[in-house]
């Protein structure tokens, strides 16, 4: 499967068939650190079973083929994982340093986030009927952005059995949003090569841009519907572990047993 250790890059392409969409997935990883996905959870588990929300998306994105009609298209997926280092020996030193470093998004931050970007070419010709379109490319592109522990030699035990469980969910969250993204790929494939012959060419493209971006904005209100479903991910786990503010010194009493305020 792509990007498994000692793999940083992963290539996997089906064959083209008649009726069939071909498919090609790329996965790629920019972390700072040599801790790939499967090493910090194998920290956890003592083994890679938390890898298994993504293989089964490329498996199920293997498996559905993005077939969407029997014209020649050609669907691409680049997956990027990208992670931003975060430090400390204890819970809370842990949450100062997500918040220090974790990513903007839509005027604010969060923990983790997903980007995709989504485009097409098509190529047409003239028939008896008018212009026609004759090849597909939709391309998509997805970054995610997570979290990655470096954690010190002396820690408790407790550290890690807080924190893993929660970068797990926080993963399996934006994975949802890997695969809305492919969703949103396949429905604007589908309704392009819905589209038929037009009086000119100029007509085609409108007629293409309008399938297209029709298509994206019902994907983006998906999104944004899984995003208040979930509560960003706290529905599925991604919550922090509480952090316990340190306690108060307590002030002296003073002479004559009274308290001090």
């Amino acid at each position: 499967m792509p990007g498994l250790p000692g793999d940083g890059n992963g290539r996997r392409a089906l064959a083209s068939e008649p009726g069939r969409a071909t498919l090609a997935v790329v996965v790629t990883y920019a972390a700072p650190s040599p801790l790939l996905p499967d090493a910090w959870f194998r920290r956890a588990s003592g083994s890679s079973r938390a890898l298994l929300p993504l293989m089964g998306l490329l498996c199920a994105l293997e498996l559905s083929g993005w077939d969407v009609g029997a014209a020649p298209v050609t669907n691409s997926l680049v997956l990027r994982t990208n992670y931003y280092v975060v430090t400390g020996g204890t819970l809370a030193e842990l949450y100062a340093s997500i918040l220090r470093g974790r990513p903007p998004k839509d005027g604010g931050s969060y923990d983790a986030k997903t980007e995709w970007n989504t485009s097409y070419t098509f190529n047409y010709q003239r028939t008896a009927d008018g212009y026609a379109p004759t090849v597909f490319e939709v391309k998509t592109v997805v970054v995610m952005t997570l979290p990655l522990w470096q954690p010190p030699k002396e820690r408790p035990p407790e550290l890690a059995t807080n924190w893993w469980p929660y970068a797990r969910a926080l993963t399996t969250h934006e994975l949802g949003h890997v695969n809305l993204a492919r969703a949103a790929a396949a429905e604007a494939g589908r309704r392009l090569r819905g589209l038929g012959a037009f009086p000119s060419a100029g007509a085609l493209t409108q007629a293409a841009q309008q399938a297209f971006d029709a298509a994206l904005d019902e994907s983006h209100a998906q999104e944004r519907r899984y995003d208040e479903e979930t509560r960003h991910g706290a529905t599925q786990g991604a919550v922090f572990p509480s952090v316990e503010p340190p306690p108060r010194p307590r002030a002296p009493s003073p002479p004559g047993g009274q308290s001090q305020k």
